[in-house]
């Protein structure tokens, strides 16, 4: 009976400390939680697997300006990277090339006049340090009308308001007892402008004094 009861003791004793480490333990984990596990470092290839660092694309020239004439003149104007060879091309051929500043990256580009027909223009550039092409730009297509031959215009008669007025020269026959003052004060108002009807007709005068009846004189014009 003794021996019963004493192990019966024993064990609620027993279960007792063993209550007692159960609490402490959950207690403990309470008071104080596990540190946390360290987080992968950034970047790393473990955390994203299938994620791989790219160089960023190059960029392409671009074009501020692009004008087109008729008459096939082109000018193109933009940027790129300072120093960069930037080159024009019609159709994939090229048809001019440029350095832009090395500062700004600025360009400008006055092609050779382009012919008739279509054209699709595009901007390709390469870096200073080289490494090829950087990136390709599209601009603009467009098409030039050929040129159409004018029809040859006829000569035109000039108008009359055109053709400068020819003055008609007035004639006198010399009459018996005419002398070149009579006449010129007759004709011209003043027998003193004789000397210019001299002056008109010296090639058949040689004397204003003698004159010949019958001999036609050219009279000069009145002003």
């Amino acid at each position: 009976m003794f021996s019963e009861a004493h192990q019966w003791r024993a064990a609620v004793t027993s279960g007792g400390v063993l209550l007692c480490v159960a609490t402490l333990a959950v207690g403990w984990r309470v008071r104080f939680p596990a540190p946390p596990a360290p987080a992968p470092a950034s970047g790393s290839l473990a955390s994203h697997p299938s994620e791989t660092p790219r160089p960023a694309a190059p960029e392409a020239p671009r074009a501020d300006v692009v004008r087109v004439l008729p008459n096939g003149d082109v000018v193109v104007a933009g940027r790129a990277a300072p120093g960069a060879r930037v080159a024009l091309l019609d159709d994939d051929r090229t048809l001019i090339e440029a350095q832009s500043d090395p500062k700004t990256g600025e360009f400008v580009m006055l092609p050779p006049r382009l012919p008739a027909g279509v054209h699709r223009l595009a901007l390709i550039a390469e870096s200073a340090a080289g490494g090829g092409p950087t990136g390709r730009r599209d601009l603009t297509a467009f098409s030039i009308a050929p040129k159409t031959a004018r029809p040859p215009q006829a000569a035109l008669a000039p108008s009359p308001a055109a053709i400068p007025a020819v003055p008609v020269q007035e004639s006198r026959r010399v009459a018996r007892g005419d002398t070149l003052w009579r006449i010129s004060r007759e004709t011209l108002g003043r027998g003193a402008f004789y000397d210019s009807i001299f002056q008109s007709n010296s090639g058949k005068i040689r004397d204003p004094n003698l004159i010949y009846p019958g001999q036609s004189l050219i009279l000069p014009h009145r002003d």
